[in-house]
């Protein structure tokens, strides 16, 4: 998939350099998660990410998965980034 490019944005599919940076933000962000994403566990580890990414890139998240997708990418902010705690 191309990237999509606006002014100030950039939305690109997830790349594996991107997994220790996601990675580190699950975790931060762990206490909060677990009561709202089912996926969301405390072994959570970059193996995790990099399914995620891999389901993404095969095409599986279609439309009726397009709302909680986007749902959990609007949610899904680092904690010390959005005053969550």
């Amino acid at each position: 998939m191309p990237p999509l490019l606006a002014p100030g944005l950039l939305l690109r599919p997830f790349e594996p350099s991107n997994a220790p940076a996601s990675t580190e933000a699950v975790r931060e962000s762990l206490p909060l998660l677990l009561q709202w994403m089912p996926w969301a566990h405390a072994g959570y580890s970059a193996q995790d990410v990099l399914a995620w990414f891999a389901f993404t890139h095969a095409g599986q998240v279609v439309a009726s998965g397009c709302a909680r997708v986007l749902a959990e990418f609007a949610f899904l902010g680092r904690c010390s980034c959005t005053g969550w705690r």
